[in-house]
């Protein structure tokens, strides 16, 4: 079970160093995400403390699909309000561009 757990904060640790070192986060929310960054990071290393040599190495994460999907970058992401989500703000592109 604490495999499967350190797994998925593979994932989450990999997915947000992925999100702020490509630039997709604006400005105004890297440090949030820097935040959650630090906290996935911080379970990795107690998931991998706590097992030892019993814990999965880390697997590779291809968050294209095997280049399934193309990669886009985003050149402008205001906050806006979500009619679906009323109760929270949610990111959503005005202007997306293919990455090369």
């Amino acid at each position: 079970m604490l495999n499967f757990a350190l797994t998925l904060e593979y994932l989450e640790d990999e997915f947000y160093r992925t999100a702020l070192s490509s630039g997709f986060i604006p400005g105004q929310f890297t440090e949030v995400f820097g935040t959650i960054s630090r906290h996935e990071s911080e379970h990795v290393m107690t998931l991998t403390g706590a097992l030892g040599g019993a814990a999965v190495a880390k697997p590779r994460f291809d968050f294209t699909a095997g280049g399934n999907i193309p990669i886009y970058s985003v050149t402008s992401v205001p906050l806006r309000w979500c009619p679906k989500h009323w109760k929270r703000p949610m990111l959503l592109p005005t202007r997306v561009r293919r990455a090369n």
